[in-house]
C-alpha cells in the first residue's frame, strides 16, 4: 500500500492505492493504525475470488476499466473513421481551451465521482489538474493532439513513451472532445493521428484505457483495430475511526 499523495493533499484525508494483493494476507486494521481513511485499489477482473473477498471486507466497485492495445507492426485502420476537423500539435495557447474541455468532458466521470463520499469540485480538480500538468510539463506528456476548428481546440489527445521489458510503446494519457462537438468523428480522427504518431516515433504499440461503461469511446477503439485486454475494477472501501 503506497500512499497517494496527490489524492491526500486534494481531498484532506490520507489516501492510500494498491492493486488489492495484500488484502489476501493483511487486515484492514493495519492501515486503519497506518492512518489512512480511503483505500482506492485497481484490481485485475480476472481474478474474482480477490474481488469477492474485497468486497466482504468493505471493498465498493466504483469503475471498470479496459485496455485497449494496437499492435504498430500491423498498422491499419478505416478511413471512414476520418473527420474533416483539423489535427495539428498543441502550442501552449490551446492551454485554457484544452482543460476546459477536460472539465466538461470529464465531469462525472470515473471512480472518484462515484464515490458520494468525495465532493464533486474536488473530483472535478483531478481532471482538471492532470490536464493543465500535460499542457505545462513535459513529463507528462511526449505530445497532444488537438483536434481544432477555425484553430480552436474542439477535443485532444495526449500520448507518453513508455518501456516494458525492453519495448517501447505509446500509452495515451487523457483523451476529450468538447461535447458540442461529438457526432463529427473527432475522437476517432485524434486516434487515428496518435496511431500515426507512434508508428513514425517506431514503437512498438500504443494503448488506451477506457472506461467499459463509454460506449462510443469503445466503438472507437475496436473500429480503429484496438484489441482488448486487461480489464480492471477500481475499488473504493473508506476506513471509518
Amino acid at each position: 500500500m503506497e500512499e497517494s499523495i496527490l489524492d491526500s493533499n486534494r481531498f484532506g484525508i490520507k489516501v492510500g492505492k494498491t492493486d488489492g494483493v495484500e488484502f489476501k494476507t493483511t487486515s484492514l486494521d493495519e492501515f486503519k493504525k497506518k492512518g489512512f481513511r480511503l483505500l482506492i485499489a485497481r484490481v485485475s477482473m480476472e481474478d474474482i475470488g480477490l474481488i469477492n473477498l474485497m468486497e466482504d471486507i468493505g471493498f465498493r466497485v466504483k469503475d471498470t476499466q479496459v485496455t485497449y492495445k494496437h499492435d504498430l507492426l500491423n498498422h491499419s485502420y478505416p478511413e471512414h473513421l476520418q473527420s474533416s476537423a483539423e489535427v495539428r500539435q498543441f502550442k501552449s495557447s490551446d492551454t485554457p481551451h484544452v482543460v476546459e474541455i477536460a472539465k466538461i468532458a470529464f465531469k462525472d466521470y470515473g471512480h472518484y465521482f462515484n464515490d458520494e463520499r468525495l465532493a464533486k469540485t474536488k473530483c472535478l480538480e483531478v481532471y482538471a489538474d492532470w490536464t493543465y500538468n500535460i499542457c505545462t510539463n513535459s513529463d507528462f506528456a511526449d505530445i497532444i493532439l488537438i483536434a481544432a476548428e477555425n484553430d480552436i481546440p474542439t477535443g485532444f489527445l495526449s500520448l507518453k513513451k513508455l518501456q516494458s521489458e525492453g519495448r517501447f510503446y505509446a500509452s495515451a494519457g487523457l483523451h476529450a472532445v468538447n461535447p458540442l462537438h461529438w457526432g463529427k468523428n473527432i475522437g476517432s480522427s485524434l486516434v487515428a493521428a496518435g496511431l500515426d504518431w507512434a508508428q513514425r516515433m517506431n514503437l512498438q504499440w500504443c494503448e488506451h484505457n477506457v472506461l467499459v461503461t463509454n460506449v462510443p469511446v469503445n466503438r472507437v477503439m475496436i473500429k480503429a483495430g484496438f484489441k482488448p485486454s486487461k480489464p480492471v475494477a477500481t475499488m473504493h472501501c473508506w476506513l471509518d475511526i
